[in-house]
C-alpha cells in the first residue's frame, strides 16, 4: 500500500513536469496558502501539519523533487558529490545544524505529506530536479564559492556581540530578508540558481495546479515564501488586466 502511494506521488510529479512544457492559455488561480519553513526546525514540522489539517486543501505542493523525496522517505541523508563543491558545502552545513536541533533536514516535508494523506489531498512535488540544480551550481565561479565558504565559516563562529538565532524556529522575517539581500548582492550567481530560478519554477507549477484545484497549500523553505507570493500575485494581476481589456 505504501509503495503504491509513493509511486502515485512520483507519477504525479512527472505528469506536472510534462504540463510545464506547454504554456497555459487561461490562468485559473486557486486559493493558495504558502507555509515558509526552516528545514531543521521542530516548529516547522508542526506548522506544516497544522496548516494542512486546518485549511484542508485538495492539493499540497511540496518543495521537493522525486529524487529528494525518495531519499527523505527512506530516512537517508542526501549524499551530494564532492564534484559539486557548492552543493556539498550547503548540504554539509544544513546537515550539521540539523544534528544540533535533532531534526533531519526536510522532516517538515515528510510531515506535510502525511498530513496531506490525512485530508486526502493530492500531493505534488514542485521543486526543480536536483540534477538540474547541481548542474547550474557547477557553473558558479571559484571566487563566489570562496566567498560563500568564508561567509559560512564566519557565520558559525559564536561572536559575543552577535545575537544567536533560535534554530528550533523559523528565523524572523527580517533575518531572512537580510540574508537574501546579502546573498543577492554578494553571491548573485548562487542567488539566481537557489532562489530566483527555483521560485519561478515552483510558481509555474503552482499556477498549473491552480487550474484543477480549489485550495492549495505549498510547503517551501522560508527563503522562497515572499518571492513565490510576489510571483503569483503579479501573474494574477496581469491576468485580470488582460481580461478587462
Amino acid at each position: 500500500m505504501q509503495q503504491a502511494r509513493d509511486a502515485r506521488i512520483k507519477a504525479c510529479a512527472l505528469v506536472v513536469q510534462g504540463c510545464l512544457k506547454r504554456r497555459p492559455r487561461i490562468l485559473i488561480m486557486a486559493i493558495v496558502r504558502i507555509v515558509g519553513t526552516s528545514h531543521i526546525a521542530p516548529a516547522s514540522i508542526e506548522a506544516a501539519k497544522s496548516t494542512i489539517l486546518k485549511f484542508r486543501p485538495d492539493c499540497v505542493a511540496i518543495e521537493l523533487d522525486p529524487e529528494r523525496w525518495a531519499a527523505l522517505h527512506q530516512k537517508q541523508s542526501s549524499r551530494p558529490s564532492i564534484r559539486n563543491p557548492t552543493f556539498f558545502i550547503l548540504n554539509f552545513i544544513q546537515t550539521n545544524l540539523g544534528m544540533r536541533t535533532g531534526v533531519m533536514p526536510g522532516s517538515e516535508m515528510l510531515a506535510a505529506v502525511e498530513a496531506a494523506r490525512q485530508v486526502k489531498a493530492q500531493i505534488v512535488l514542485i521543486d526543480m530536479p536536483i540534477a538540474e540544480i547541481m548542474g547550474r551550481l557547477s557553473a558558479i565561479s571559484v571566487w563566489e564559492r570562496a566567498k560563500l565558504i568564508f561567509k559560512l565559516v564566519v557565520g558559525m563562529i559564536p561572536w559575543p556581540w552577535r545575537e544567536e538565532l533560535d534554530l528550533s524556529k523559523v528565523p524572523p522575517e527580517r533575518a531572512i530578508e537580510e540574508a537574501l539581500s546579502w546573498m543577492k548582492h554578494n553571491l548573485p550567481a548562487l542567488y539566481k540558481v537557489m532562489i530566483t530560478d527555483r521560485n519561478e519554477y515552483m510558481a509555474h507549477w503552482i499556477r498549473e495546479l491552480g487550474k484543477g484545484h480549489k485550495r492549495i497549500v505549498a510547503v517551501v523553505g522560508a527563503g522562497h515564501k515572499k518571492g513565490l507570493e510576489r510571483l503569483l500575485r503579479n501573474k494574477s494581476s496581469k491576468s485580470r488586466k488582460r481580461k478587462r481589456v
